[in-house]
């Protein structure tokens, strides 16, 4: 049995994994990961409760926080008036830049995206809202300053966007956290193990959110849609 899958079980037979607070374990991994005053990425901003912990627990020196949702950017604007190191940027990341209908989900903001409306389930379609939002790569966008660390959560679109910014992983070689789930990276077209495939193409290695770095692709496989 692959370690770390043989350890995640262990964990999960212990505890219920949906009782396991993700968000707050991402959060210890800032403190303990990502040093003080670092340049940071945050794409699929949301309301701004990650881009908060950036600046007051990691004094964050930039904050470029992404956003396509025009109400979210609102409340980010209202919720970091006063932190001229945030900028807020309006607009989706992917691998190409244009123009593309982004599904909003005023019940769950935290659940849209660019192709998210064939995941939604059909009682909660007619809820989903309908915008037009821009969509850039990372590495045409002028930050100005190299990056640190780099965290995505875009409801699938995670392999599009870090393909959009292979000159920036590249060159300023940030850490990197992303979401990864079997029914959201499908709808772009995505298969389980292309996320480790890409980050072994950039130099990469990829462990789960305890620290466990996946020794394989066979590995990461027994994992990556379980845990």
């Amino acid at each position: 049995m692959p370690q770390a899958f043989e350890m995640l079980l262990k964990m999960s037979r212990k505890y219920d994994c949906d009782d396991i607070d993700w968000e707050e374990l991402l959060r210890l991994n800032y403190r303990r990961l990502v040093r003080e005053g670092a340049n940071i990425v945050d794409a699929g901003a949301n309301e701004g409760d990650h881009t908060e912990h950036f600046v007051r627990d990691l004094k964050a020196a930039n904050v470029a926080a992404f956003e396509p949702i025009p109400e979210l950017c609102r409340r980010l604007a209202r919720r970091f008036a006063d932190e001229p190191q945030v900028t807020i940027r309006e607009l989706a990341l992917s691998d190409h830049n244009g123009v593309e209908t982004f599904f909003a989900f005023p019940e769950g903001w935290g659940e849209s995206g660019l192709r998210m409306k064939e995941w939604y389930p059909q009682k909660v379609k007619e809820s989903v809202i309908e915008l037009s939002a821009e969509v850039r790569r990372l590495d045409d966008i002028a930050l100005g300053f190299p990056v640190d660390y780099i965290k995505i959560d875009i409801e699938g679109g995670e392999i599009d966007m870090l393909v959009g910014a292979r000159d920036t992983i590249l060159q300023s070689r940030p850490l990197i956290s992303t979401e990864y789930g079997d029914r959201a990276y499908r709808v772009f077209g995505h298969t389980a193990g292309r996320l480790y495939e890409l980050a072994r193409q950039y130099g990469y290695r990829v462990a789960d959110l305890f620290g466990n770095p996946f020794a394989d692709l066979e590995e990461f496989l027994a994992c990556v849609d379980r845990f």
